[in-house]
């Protein structure tokens, strides 16, 4: 059964940047993602690009910044709260901090868009942000979605997964407010 949208897919992957820096693999952690095809669970150039494929079959491609992480451009803005910043903060267009994420090493840029009185626009750059990222794929099974996987957007009697799952998509569109965001913040190195 080839790959097509709303099927279940089960994909061995290792993600990297085009230098080759690891940023995810399902590879030797012994248990491979499963998910439904066309829903947006991947990085939005992979679809496509796993379209078509069989079981077994293997496949290298690069995804340019517009279908992995997003250019720099397409980031997601929001509103933070002055008081969320460093004490004392001069705030300026522009004006850059890097935000350690919860639970992670991984670290966003915010970039201050527009300073108002109690609260700063900000722009969320993702690390991987326009930078182009090498997908080494492995279709490992696929299926029919059950009408309740399709009703749900989940797949169903799949073995607990360790490790993490792939980097999802980076959000879209602005955003009113950041719910929930603990972050660490300290001003961008020069």
């Amino acid at each position: 059964m080839k790959v097509t949208k709303d099927r279940v897919v089960t994909l061995e992957y290792k993600i990297s940047t085009d230098t080759g820096a690891l940023i995810e693999s399902s590879v030797g952690r012994g248990v491979p993602v499963t998910f439904i095809q066309g829903r947006g669970f991947m990085l939005p150039g992979l679809d496509s690009r796993l379209d078509g494929m069989d079981t077994g079959e293997k496949k290298d491609v690069v995804l340019p910044p517009e279908e992995a992480f997003g250019t720099i451009e397409q980031q997601q803005t929001s509103f933070m709260m002055k008081k969320e910043f460093p004490a004392d903060t001069a705030f300026s267009v522009g004006m850059k901090f890097q935000a350690k994420m919860p639970g992670s090493e991984l670290k966003i840029t915010i970039e201050v868009l527009e300073a108002l009185d109690e609260k700063v626009k900000v722009r969320l750059i993702h690390p991987y942000a326009g930078k182009k990222i090498r997908c080494e794929l492995t279709i490992v099974g696929v299926r029919a979605a059950t009408a309740r996987e399709l009703e749900t957007g989940l797949v169903e009697a799949v073995a607990p997964k360790t490790g993490t799952a792939p980097p999802p998509p980076p959000p879209s569109g602005d955003r009113e407010s950041i719910p929930e965001l603990d972050i660490e913040l300290e001003p961008e190195p020069e």
